[in-house]
């Protein structure tokens, strides 16, 4: 139910935008406009005079275009479009009318020949997190390595193994990032495709080593970690190829969005059975509450069994009259260590939430930070966390407690 749900919210959104887009577009005074600029900027002879076409009159940029406009392939015709994106903005503002998106699209003011600031500052705030993230893993497979240099333990291994894995999954989620500031800094065709195939490729790697983590496949041969790979390889082969053959922006949402939902359940399920194992560790380790548990136990057995009538029956909950209810909660309460067993369900809670922004779409604040923006700003305090909780895992993994 949940796929179809987000499968739902997310296709309308992204057929939602390219109407708005088509809206933008089609203003008779967008395309006079970017006529009267193309006619005194680009030499183009369209007919136009001033008698028919108020826009003729307006200062353009002038030609040649700066260096790093050019460096970044821009030309007249591109220039003249974003200018009078620009001039047809500014008077819908003027005359509180709605604003419209462009080619499906907001209008977005450059600054530094950045065509989406926020946007493109965000997505590298992303790179710098999972960078960081990188050299903390890094750090933690020498640490894992030193620590066989004299004894070659075969759970170490697979750490290193399991943490190996992580670091492709990081890489691969830093190409996502540089792909996403370069093509927030400048949209093109071969731009876009960047941002999306290495996007796909974000999704299907996290889903890669959550299957490899929940199923404890990086343990023993490495065959079935090698099958995986090959199997999450041949399917992205094809989520690719076929995006080359059709290019969607339908099915490449439905099928980033299939690939999430599984990701996150692997998380989940693994968060659980974590949270159980570990928390049974921890009320073993405890002395006092084992104290109590045997307190209870002891009371319950001695416990003479009495009848009583409706009109004495007491309705207060004493603790010894369900001492089994009382340990479960001792045993599986939530505390500041056990609790972090479930930081993958928090995660992917926190980064679905980010949607909301995609859901809600709105025209960018200051022509500069639109909703995006802000998913993008939504992942980047997770994807640190993230690491740091790979790493607490990684340790428990050490001291084979998970």
């Amino acid at each position: 139910m949940l796929p179809n749900i987000l499968k739902f919210l997310l296709v309308s959104l992204s057929l939602n935008q390219l109407v708005k887009g088509s809206t933008g577009d089609q203003l008779d005074e967008f395309q006079r406009c970017v006529e009267a600029c193309s006619q005194t900027t680009c030499q183009q002879d369209l007919g136009q005079d001033e008698s028919n076409n108020e826009f003729l009159s307006l200062g353009y940029q002038e030609m040649p275009l700066s260096l790093p406009l050019k460096l970044l392939f821009w030309d007249c015709e591109s220039n003249c479009d974003y200018q009078c994106q620009e001039i047809i903005n500014f008077l819908r503002k003027r005359d509180e009318q709605e604003l419209y998106q462009f080619h499906g699209k907001w209008f977005f003011v450059r600054y530094f020949n950045i065509q989406e600031p926020a946007s493109c500052i965000f997505s590298f705030f992303n790179l710098i997190s999972h960078w960081l993230g990188l050299k903390l893993l890094n750090q933690e497979i020498m640490k894992f390595k030193k620590l066989n240099l004299i004894n070659n333990l075969k759970y170490v291994n697979n750490l290193i193994a399991l943490f190996e894995n992580y670091k492709i999954m990081c890489k691969i989620t830093i190409c996502a990032w540089i792909f996403s500031t370069i093509f927030h800094f400048r949209d093109l065709n071969l731009t876009e495709k960047l941002d999306y195939f290495f996007a796909g490729a974000t999704v299907l790697s996290g889903l890669y080593v959550a299957a490899l983590r929940s199923f404890k496949l990086y343990k023993g041969s490495p065959r079935r970690m090698i099958l995986l790979r090959f199997i999450v390889g041949f399917v992205y082969a094809c989520h690719v190829l076929r995006l080359l053959i059709d290019w969607s922006y339908t099915y490449n949402m439905q099928i980033n969005v299939v690939w999430a939902v599984i990701q996150y359940g692997l998380w989940a399920y693994f968060s659980i059975t974590s949270y159980m194992k570990y928390s049974e560790y921890l009320f073993k380790k405890d002395f006092k509450k084992k104290q109590i548990v045997e307190k209870l136990l002891g009371e319950n057995e001695k416990k003479i069994p009495t009848t009583t009538t409706s009109t004495t029956k007491q309705w207060s909950w004493d603790i010894e009259d369900h001492p089994k209810f009382y340990i479960l909660c001792l045993k599986y309460c939530p505390n500041w260590e056990n609790i972090k067993c479930l930081t993958p369900i928090g995660l992917s809670i926190w980064v679905s939430c980010g949607l909301i922004f995609e859901l809600f779409d709105f025209p960018p604040w200051r022509d500069m930070i639109d909703a995006h923006s802000l998913w993008h700003l939504t992942t980047v305090l997770p994807g640190y966390v993230w690491y740091h909780w790979m790493i607490w895992d990684g340790n428990k993994l050490k001291e084979q407690i998970l």
